[in-house]
């Protein structure tokens, strides 16, 4: 009878460890299915956080396990539009296109805990030096690319790639960059600095 109960007792653990793999792994799926990508739906100018401006009818903040990866132009067709950060936001990526999109950061911080790429659009604060800043814990993809009047932060791990084609530029004006990294230019276009620009390069 001693033995019989300690061959019971001895496998219910087991039974226990069986019972929560699967639960771990249902926990972890879940947990990488809730990164989120978020496309603003049309050439026409609206505030970050109006839910209908974007594609999944909610505004991309990071809360908690649900992560977003958000866009702003591409496939769009139009005339130029401004997407205005109304609150501070916090996401995991952003990616502007085209000529005819511009963010505008107003007075708020956009914190991007990855990467950042600007592709002919704009990024500008309204005042300039005002207060909207740009965060980035990742890299920068900047081509052909206008900061006008932002304060752009990084840190010290991330890059900036400067990918203009030749005959056109980069242009940063009335912005104070503080970069913490490495500053790639490839390409045969111009770097702009203009206007009250300062950059300041920490370790």
């Amino acid at each position: 009878m001693g033995m019989r109960n300690r061959s019971v007792h001895a496998r219910a653990p087991r039974r226990a460890a069986m019972a929560v793999a699967p639960l771990a792994l249902a926990l972890a799926a879940g947990s990488a299915q809730a990164q989120t990508s978020a496309t603003w739906q049309a050439a026409t100018n609206n505030n970050w956080f109006t839910p209908a401006a974007w594609d999944i009818l909610q505004a991309p903040n990071n809360a908690g396990p649900m992560t977003f990866n958000a866009f702003i132009g591409p496939s769009l067709v139009g005339s130029p539009f401004t997407a205005t950060l109304d609150a501070p936001a916090t996401i995991q990526s952003l990616t502007l296109t085209q000529l005819i999109t511009t963010l505008d950061l107003s007075t708020n911080t956009l914190t991007l805990n990855q990467n950042l790429t600007v592709n002919q659009a704009t990024v500008q604060a309204t005042p300039p030096l005002g207060g909207g800043t740009l965060d980035v814990t990742g890299n920068l993809f900047l081509t052909e690319s206008r900061f006008i009047g932002v304060s752009l932060v990084t840190s010290p791990t991330s890059q900036i790639f400067l990918n203009t084609t030749g005959g056109l530029e980069d242009f940063i004006c009335d912005t104070d960059v503080n970069h913490r990294g490495r500053l790639r230019y490839q390409g045969a276009g111009a770097f702009t600095l203009d206007g009250n620009t300062t950059i300041t390069l920490d370790s």
